[in-house]
């Protein structure tokens, strides 16, 4: 069974994992605070930072794929380790503990849903500005001239 107890202690800056990594395990953070985050073209990007009670990683064990991001200590850190293997058990064992994931998998699926959404909303603004400042917004506009 899972030791509940931290069992990673981290100093600022220490990766606890990074993206592309085969992922076995997941973690709960006890104290600190840990940065999820992804490099991109235009730099990096955080996607979250978790602090007591959080957990992260689990993406990778329950879809028994790479990790999709980099998880940073930004401050001295304790962690709960839980292995694939072992995530079931737990489930079973503290029902508290699973309530509790799929909640916040909801939550995070839903600001994802939002971001994404207001990513879309962005990009049409800027797809019609575009559109409207280009060589053949001219022949568009014209379609909606007023008649005098």
């Amino acid at each position: 069974m899972t030791n509940l107890q931290p069992q990673l202690f981290l100093k600022p800056g220490e990766v606890v994992f990074e993206e592309g990594q085969k992922g076995d395990c997941m973690y709960v953070v006890t104290e600190g605070e840990i940065e999820i985050f992804r490099d991109s073209s235009n730099g990096r990007v955080e996607l979250a930072r978790l602090g007591p009670g959080d957990f992260f990683g689990e993406m990778a064990i329950v879809q028994a794929t790479k990790r999709t991001a980099t998880a940073i200590a930004l401050c001295e850190s304790k962690l709960i380790k839980v292995q694939a293997d072992e995530l079931e058990e737990l489930i079973n064992t503290r029902p508290d503990f699973g309530t509790r994931m799929i909640r916040t998998l909801v939550q995070r699926l839903w600001d994802t849903t939002d971001n994404l959404v207001g990513e879309r909303e962005k990009l049409g603004i800027v797809l019609a500005t575009e559109q409207l400042t280009s060589k053949k917004a001219p022949e568009k506009r014209a379609r909606f001239k007023l008649r005098r």
